[in-house]
């Protein structure tokens, strides 16, 4: 009697504990972003190029035009493009918008992942347990959860065309509704095809005439969508979209080129490594993965493990779980081991297996004869894991400093004379009340695979000494073969290096740690 009282009250305990601890990442995920979200200045360094791309769909300017001085496009569809943009019509292009719709997109993502793992085990714990530890992977992710990026809108809408796979495929509007969602999910980041093709799988395996319904209707959302952007941009929408990043698949020459390789050596170890190498795919799945989220991976294998014992090999929750799974390592396998894949392309494989944990969970949770040590063992289990992805929020918010720092940059350009070139932040200049030109970025992209396809007009601006000033992020190396740092060493001279209170002021919280350092003048 004594015995069972003590295992009860440790149950009830253990329980307590990790139901704190959902709740503190699920709190600590608000606060950062109340903190993260008004900051005016970049927590990403590609973020500021997404808010000229906003700005430039509410101005009405093309997406998707030949390589040009002003604009380069990064290799996405247009959807997040679009919505930004649509919104900065209305209330004006900034940080703070792009991360608007980042935010919202990780809070029903999150929601959504509790509805699901509550939905497949009718465990309100279990639900508990999916929610939390997704906004716990908000820092194994690097923050990325909030950035003015593609990727939470993409995982938020891929898991909406989850959840109405799942629970709405009898209906035809149902199954023509979770199509669409899977096709904006596309138009957002083209990896979200995996998912289009894993669940086409487990409609064809569950309902065939579902099946048939969706894989036509993705094919006419996806198909037909892509044919008209890439005509009605004269091809350019497919070649930014398709054919350069295909071309990065096979990009084996790091070394050869000096800019891309400051960034990668700095963004994340095995960045510039190219998409062959084994050393990065097993990097994947092994520091990415098995060392950040074991006890997530092992219970989701044992859940396979006990369904492949059983008796009754019948599971559509399991066979719907390892449909979306495969295709989430498939695309993050797409975005992660590519050159330049940074961790953000692990999120959609984390969220569907913290998705499989809860339900696997709920449902062990659940049952009135699973043991009182079986359920011990479970919040165990998840206290540690909730532990191993501790992370210090202070790291990720940027301070007074960064802010006053970021306010003399935005001086510093605004006080020249004439236009500035800020290769590497160039919506600062727009902030500074000057023109904004391209980001070199995009630029190398292009360059790495299609050399031919350079935007030369921009390299003649900087022959003729069109700008004023020059700031740039690191000392050019006066033998760099690249086109654009040649231009800047024959043509420019640098002169002082900007002044910063400390060596962290103004560093990007999130993905490349990155700013302004010289300014280089005719």
């Amino acid at each position: 009697m004594v015995q069972r009282k003590f295992k009860t009250v440790l149950e009830t305990l253990l329980k307590a504990i990790v139901v704190a601890g959902c709740l503190y990442y699920i709190g600590c995920y608000l606060f950062m972003v109340m903190r993260r979200l008004p900051y005016p200045f970049e927590l990403e360094w590609l973020e500021g190029y997404f808010v000229a791309g906003m700005a430039r769909v509410a101005a009405g300017d093309p997406l998707y035009a030949p390589p040009n001085s002003e604009f380069v496009p990064f290799l996405y569809p247009p959807l997040y493009y679009w919505i930004t943009g649509g919104l900065a019509k209305l209330i004006g292009a900034g940080f703070w918008l792009g991360r608007l719709v980042s935010v919202s997109a990780s809070l029903f993502s999150g929601f959504l992942v509790a509805v699901l793992a509550y939905r497949e085990s009718g465990s309100r714990m279990g639900s508990c347990l999916a929610a939390g530890l997704f906004f716990a992977c908000y820092g194994l992710s690097d923050c990325w959860y909030d950035v003015a990026r593609v990727d939470s809108l993409f995982l938020a809408l891929t898991l909406g065309g989850l959840y109405l796979a799942r629970y709405h495929a009898d209906a035809v509007s149902d199954v023509v509704l979770a199509a669409f969602f899977f096709a904006m999910a596309c138009f957002t980041k083209q990896s979200a095809v995996f998912f289009v093709i894993g669940i086409s799988f487990y409609y064809w395996t569950v309902h065939r005439k579902s099946a048939v319904i969706f894989m036509l209707t993705a094919l006419l959302f996806i198909g037909g969508g892509n044919l008209l952007m890439h005509y009605g941009t004269d091809g350019w929408y497919g070649f930014y979209s398709y054919i350069v990043p295909f071309k990065h698949y096979g990009y084996t020459a790091a070394r050869e080129t000096a800019g891309l390789k400051e960034v990668y050596s700095q963004y994340t170890g095995l960045a510039s490594r190219d998409y062959g190498s084994l050393i990065k795919l097993y990097s994947f799945f092994v520091n990415d993965l098995l060392f950040t989220i074991p006890v997530l991976i092992a219970g989701v294998a044992a859940w396979c493990a006990a369904r492949y014992r059983s008796k009754e090999k019948s599971d559509d929750a399991l066979l719907f779980c390892l449909s979306a799974l495969a295709a989430a390592l498939l695309a993050s396998i797409s975005m992660r081991c590519k050159y330049g894949g940074h961790i953000n392309g692990i999120i959609p494989t984390v969220t569907i297996i913290i998705v499989c944990f809860g339900i696997v969970a709920g449902r062990y949770l659940v049952r009135p004869e699973t043991p009182p040590w079986a359920r011990m063992l479970i919040f165990a289990a998840v206290l540690l894991q909730l532990y191993m992805l501790r992370y210090t929020p202070g790291a990720y918010i940027p301070t007074r400093e960064d802010g006053e720092a970021g306010r003399n940059v935005i001086k510093t350009i605004a006080s020249v004379e004439g236009e500035v070139y800020v290769p590497f932040h160039s919506w600062y200049p727009a902030m500074a009340g000057k023109k904004m030109y391209v980001h070199k970025m995009p630029i190398e992209d292009v360059f790495i695979g299609y050399p031919d396809r350079f935007p030369r007009t921009l390299v003649e601006l900087i022959a003729e000494r069109h700008f004023a000033a020059i700031l740039y992020n690191w000392e050019i190396d006066a033998g760099s073969t690249n086109p654009i740092e040649q231009a800047i060493v024959r043509n420019y001279t640098r002169r002082f290096r900007l002044p910063y209170g400390g060596s962290q002021d103004f560093i990007p919280r999130t993905g490349f740690r990155t700013r302004p350092r010289f300014m280089y003048l005719p």
